[in-house]
């Protein structure tokens, strides 16, 4: 089974809820996030352990 690669783009609270259920599925790996906000995208970092 291939593994599927992917970024979150908005670190709110959907993004929150997209990384939770993306960390469910064992095919997938979340690998980034951004945000307009630097500082929440860097929160969102240290807490999943992806790139911001």
């Amino acid at each position: 089974m291939r593994e599927l690669k992917l970024g979150i783009v908005g670190a709110g609270i959907w993004g929150a809820n997209h990384a939770r259920v993306f960390n469910t599925l064992p095919q997938t790996r979340l690998v980034a996030v951004c945000d307009i906000s630097p500082e929440r995208a860097n929160a969102f970092k240290e807490q999943s352990g992806c790139k911001a």
